[in-house]
């Protein structure tokens, strides 16, 4: 069961998008079910600006949290800030 805030994923789901620079990776739930078997789609893009539009416009028509739909960099950021707190 999941609460309000979570999403609950089926196989083959896509469950996070990142941006890389210049290109989206759509990582996808194993279709399988098994957790060894997962994948990634890589989506070229023309700039930073048009990867970060297309990962929230994605993002929102399939329900992901926000923090499922975030730049690499951004959140490499985040991660440090988080263990330099500690």
């Amino acid at each position: 069961m999941t609460t309000a805030t979570e999403k609950e994923y089926f196989k083959g789901d896509i469950t996070a998008i990142r941006i890389f620079d210049t290109e989206l990776h759509f990582f996808f739930k194993s279709p399988t079910g098994d957790s060894t078997d997962t994948g990634t789609l890589i989506m070229p893009c023309l700039n930073k600006t048009q990867a970060t539009e297309i990962a929230l416009r994605y993002g929102a028509m399939l329900g992901l949290p926000t923090s499922h739909t975030i730049c690499w960099e951004d959140d490499i950021v985040r991660q440090a800030s988080h263990w330099e707190g500690l």
